[in-house]
């Protein structure tokens, strides 16, 4: 986790937050908020928690050095989601629930659909329901303004077809690598993350 907020923090100059610990998943987390209801997540292998399963929650214990491995969108009919992917034999992960309680002692408690390792290697975002919960990003310091997200892919049309159905917004180009680039307004200009 330190070297993911030591690096985040020499990019944007802000020092992401302590999230918490995700039970049972073997994994905790940092943020940044990035917006009006966006963060960046950095999440690791939990030291508290190293009897969870293998592999860990999104794979974080296969990742060598910090990069993007997928994003969430917003959603609040998750099992409708998921029937249209069905449908259209599309992987998305079962509908399950989570929470983390804060460093304030308050919990937050949310529905996603779970993280698939395999799917376009993280270029289909997982969803997510913050039901009655507060959204994170509201309670975290400022690291930026995300100004674009966007996908590279040897065949961008496959996410633009997913994108259609699933109805989210990624924008895909051609690319020999497939990869997640994120652009980010800092105070001293556009910083990429991949």
């Amino acid at each position: 986790m330190d070297w993911g907020i030591k690096n985040i923090k020499e990019l944007l100059g802000v020092e992401p937050v302590y999230g918490g610990s995700h039970p049972g998943r073997g994994t905790h987390n940092a943020l940044l908020g990035l917006g009006d209801q966006v963060y960046l997540e950095i999440i690791a292998p939990d030291p508290e928690q190293s009897q969870a399963p293998r592999p860990l929650w999104m794979g974080v214990d296969q990742i060598t050095q910090p990069r993007l491995i997928t994003w969430a969108a917003k959603s609040e009919d998750l099992n409708r989601l998921s029937r249209t992917a069905r449908d259209h034999h599309i992987t998305l992960g079962m509908v399950s629930s989570g929470s983390r309680t804060q460093l304030n002692g308050l919990t937050l408690r949310w529905e996603l659909t779970e993280p698939v390792n395999d799917n376009l290697q993280g270029l289909v975002p997982f969803f997510i329901d913050w039901g009655k919960s507060s959204h994170p990003a509201s309670a975290l310091p400022l690291g930026g303004s995300l100004v674009s997200l966007k996908a590279c892919h040897p065949e961008p049309s496959k996410i633009k077809t997913i994108a259609q159905i699933l109805d989210f917004d990624l924008p895909a180009q051609l690319g020999d690598e497939i990869s997640l680039i994120a652009e980010i307004q800092t105070n001293t200009g556009i910083v990429e993350l991949v």
